[in-house]
């Protein structure tokens, strides 16, 4: 549990991650807490983007002190992971599972433990699916704002509307955001510079530019939405 939440915090920099995991079960920090603490965006990357659990599991093991590349081949037996050179930790210390969070528990952390470390191989080699839909995006209306044209195909591939209140950074308004999955859509204009402003905050800021790659921009957003097969 704890090793999971360290690799999701390491990946996504979610602090919150651990808090979850310190007061839960593995089961109710990955599909309640880390949603309701950080935002459903990592819990969706990590089911709905191919690579991202794989790239966790890796985490994982690199956070218990193995040998372990972000990229490469891995033994098949788990008693074939090595330990990270001037490695002093023997079951666990604070540079990887133990926290002030866990302490009840540093009885029964252990990095070593066999089926811990054969579970992360498994999902080290593991890749996720979720086919999104193409649809090709409707001409708007002549007459029709930008931001109508854009809630229009949005709603017509079964997006949730954006949050009523827009988002203000400085001068700029960002319409298109979701602050309960810390996701937002940025429209060409004044307010696209702020992108930049968005991720510092911890937001998903998926980009529409020229209409033609809506399409694209449309899918990425369903994904981290949680909607990849609108």
């Amino acid at each position: 549990k704890y090793t999971f939440a360290d690799a999701l915090d390491k990946k996504f920099n979610s602090p919150g991650i651990k808090l979850a995991a310190a007061v839960s079960t593995l089961v109710v920090s990955v599909f309640y807490l880390i949603p309701q603490m950080v935002g459903a965006g990592v819990l969706i990357r990590l089911v709905a983007e191919p690579t991202s659990l794989a790239a966790v599991a890796r985490k994982a093991l690199q956070v218990m002190h193995f040998a372990v590349t972000d990229e490469g081949p891995l033994p098949s037996d788990p008693t074939l992971l090595t330990d990270q050179p001037n490695t002093a930790c023997v079951a666990a210390c604070y540079r990887c599972l133990m926290s002030y969070y866990n302490q009840p528990d540093h009885e029964l952390i252990d990095r070593r433990d066999d089926g811990a470390r054969a579970t992360l191989l498994r999902l080290s080699a593991a890749s996720t699916d979720a086919p999104i839909m193409t649809r090709t995006p409707l001409p708007p209306p002549a007459g029709v704002s930008d931001v109508d044209a854009w809630l229009g195909e949005a709603r017509r591939r079964g997006l949730p509307d954006p949050d009523a209140e827009p988002l203000t950074i400085e001068d700029d308004v960002m319409p298109l955001v979701w602050r309960r999955h810390y996701v937002a859509a940025a429209l060409p204009g004044p307010g696209a510079s702020r992108a930049g402003a968005l991720e510092d905050l911890g937001f998903e800021v998926v980009a529409f530019t020229a209409e033609a790659s809506w399409d694209t921009s449309f899918r990425r957003l369903a994904v981290v939405l949680g909607r990849p097969l609108e």
